[in-house]
């Protein structure tokens, strides 16, 4: 570079002169504005050179998104950035590109390999040892059901670390209530199915709350074949989802006041936020989650709350979302991310970018894991119905619907002959109260708050009530 310029101005201040000598003998006004125009290019070429030169040094030459901090020219050229920083960058980047890519399903299947397709030998920088990643298999619902690692008995797999393929062992003591979100399609809907049906395993009873009941994407389309473990038929409209919510409040209730059973019981609610919208339900829903959330765990009673939006006007503010001492963040916004796990500003940057049935799931003893589900398919479930037998830990098992279900392997000594009378929330909530010791005209108080003076509407309410105890006498006289 310093020969370049010195043959510059050579050729600029040398050549030039025998020029003008010739032509001021001949021409001098020429000859003085061609000088003035050459001493100009004598002093701005080089000025013009050096700062070229000076941005050059200063030019970052390793920037990266997310890898090295950025270094400029004059930094390697003082020997202040040694070559094996250089070789420590790129080594992280063929470990990088050494992980197969997620395939799009609900849990994926994730397969890391040490070895790389980039082609080590053409590098000219030092080598340097940096351990690259083993190979790590996400095991499947199915393999953890054969292996004996989930069922009865058995703890929770609250998911698998994706960095060690390590399964997150746990319970409902672990999350106590928790709230799942993620846009659609992220995996959350797997990741409570999965949850429930271990837990029903464990013999856990189950109140499904989903206003899109019918839709092939739904929760209760996906536990379908999990309906033996329901505790009333899938609660749909506002009259069933109240009636479902106060089923689970009636039996923390009876809990609190010395009733010993602590037989688990979870209630599963898709759309919550959708829920909160709806003006007759908007008032009572926060208090009872609420209720779930920080006296439910020592009873026995847990939720799940599942929705896509987490924002603090979709939640009713920051009151109902502190009552969730648990999460599973699946792909969603930052922003919403933050508001479901109450982290603030340790919630993770990476929450937008989560593969299928990836979540971080935060516990209620504030731990912060990256896991994903195990890949669950329809016949899991259905091998999960199998082994509910009558040796299972049970409830009471009446659902609703309008016609009888053949259940095979159903628990409480049913054959695989025999049916199940399936009741609606409201139907098993009456005979919850029943079980309970209150008569008839007691229930119609309970449920509408009318005495026996109250009319026709009180009679009619009363018809229903000794109707839903008949049908359920029957059936058990049956049996």
């Amino acid at each position: 570079m310093k020969a370049l310029m010195a043959l510059l101005f050579a050729g600029v201040a040398v050549l030039p002169g025998f020029a003008l000598l010739l032509l001021f003998s001949y021409a001098p006004d020429v000859a003085l504005l061609l000088a003035v125009a050459i001493l100009l290019l004598v002093i701005v070429v080089p000025v013009l050179l050096l700062l070229d030169r000076y941005q050059l040094r200063r030019r970052l030459v390793a920037p990266t998104e997310h890898g090295l901090l950025p270094v400029t020219l004059t930094q390697v050229e003082a020997g202040h950035l040694p070559a094996a920083a250089l070789a420590a960058y790129h080594q992280a980047e063929y470990a990088r590109a050494a992980v197969q890519p997620v395939p799009v399903h609900y849990s994926p299947h994730i397969a890391l390999s040490s070895s790389s397709q980039v082609d080590r030998s053409s590098a000219t920088v030092a080598p340097v040892d940096v351990a690259l990643p083993s190979a790590i298999t996400i095991p499947t619902f199915a393999a953890l059901l054969d292996g004996g690692r989930i069922g009865r008995g058995q703890p929770l797999c609250l998911g698998v670390d994706v960095s060690t393929g390590d399964p997150a062992w746990g319970g409902w003591r672990d999350l106590y209530s928790a709230g799942l979100g993620g846009v659609q399609g992220s995996g959350k809907s797997w990741t409570a199915v999965s949850l429930l049906a271990q837990s029903v395993l464990n013999g856990a009873g189950l109140l499904v709350i989903d206003p899109h009941e019918g839709d092939s994407e739904a929760l209760s389309t996906r536990l379908a074949p999990l309906a033996v473990s329901y505790l009333a038929d899938v609660a749909a409209d506002e009259k069933a989802i109240l009636a479902a919510l106060k089923y689970a409040q009636d039996a923390l209730r009876r809990r609190q006041e010395g009733d010993r059973d602590r037989t688990p019981i979870v209630v599963a609610v898709d759309e919550w936020t959708s829920l909160l919208r709806r003006p007759a339900l908007r008032d009572v829903l926060p208090s009872i989650v609420s209720d779930f959330s920080q006296e439910g765990r020592k009873y026995g009673v847990n939720c799940l709350l599942l929705a896509q939006r987490w924002a603090v006007g979709d939640v009713g503010g920051g009151a109902v979302r502190n009552t969730l001492t648990a999460c599973y963040i699946h792909r969603t916004r930052k922003e919403e991310a933050r508001m479901l796990s109450g982290l603030g500003s340790a919630t993770p940057d990476d929450t937008i970018t989560l593969g299928p049935g990836e979540a971080y799931l935060v516990t209620t003893r504030g731990e912060l894991r990256r896991v994903a589900t195990p890949r669950m398919e329809d016949r899991d479930l259905h091998r999960v119905a199998g082994l509910l037998t009558d040796s299972s830990p049970t409830m009471p098992r009446i659902y609703a619907a309008d016609q009888p279900q053949v259940i095979h392997n159903a628990p409480d000594g049913f054959t695989a002959s025999q049916s199940v009378t399936r009741l609606t929330p409201e139907q098993a909530r009456i005979v919850e109260l029943f079980r309970a010791g209150m008569d008839a005209g007691a229930i119609v108080t309970e449920l509408t708050g009318r005495k026996s003076n109250g009319g026709r509407p009180y009679l009619d309410k009363l018809a229903e009530v000794q109707a839903a105890i008949r049908l359920v006498l029957v059936q058990a006289h049956s049996r």
